[in-house]
């Protein structure tokens, strides 16, 4: 039986997309889990403008959203400015509203946001992150993206989240 293709939307105003793989390899959930099987889903990826976020699951947009910040620098600008708070805190807000699953996706390995600049204090910085994710209860993800065998594997996960959060059911207790 031919496997059905999944299609990751990528936001047109996304300047460095991620790599996304042609293919997705995962674990078949008719599968048990300790006798695991994996299967193999193509992958189309398509540009299209989202409302919010950054990447989405083709059909499947209510469910989770992933917008991605490419580096500290830039994140540390939407938390330490009048104007880039403003909208970074609107951009949580849709997220929230839009999605059961809203993920920020940050770029970079974080053992470098020690480092102070002139701009930036690392620690406010820090915990005005935590603050604003945790008030408005979205997760962070971070991933190291220093090469490109780091972005590969960064969008396999992309990608694995959008899937199995579309296919996630709980278990009933």
């Amino acid at each position: 039986m031919p496997s059905v293709p999944i299609t990751i939307i990528c936001d047109t105003l996304e300047k460095k997309p991620l790599p996304i793989p042609a293919f997705h390899v995962c674990w078949d959930q008719g599968s048990s889990v300790c006798g695991a099987r994996l299967q193999t889903l193509p992958v189309r990826v398509i540009q299209q403008a989202l409302p919010t976020g950054d990447y989405a699951l083709q059909g499947h947009e209510k469910n989770t959203l992933i917008e991605r910040k490419a580096s500290w620098r830039e994140l540390s600008g939407n938390l330490l400015t009048t104007e880039g708070r403003r909208r970074f805190t609107a951009c949580l807000v849709r997220l929230r509203s839009e999605c059961s699953n809203p993920i920020l996706f940050l770029e970079g390995d974080i053992s470098s946001y020690a480092a102070p600049t002139r701009d930036c204090n690392p620690v406010a910085a820090r915990d005005i992150l935590l603050h604003t994710l945790l008030e408005h209860r979205v997760p962070l993800m971070t991933f190291p993206t220093g090469t490109p065998a780091q972005r590969r594997t960064a969008a396999e996960w992309v990608v694995s989240i959008l899937h199995l959060n579309a296919c996630y059911t709980p278990a009933t207790p």
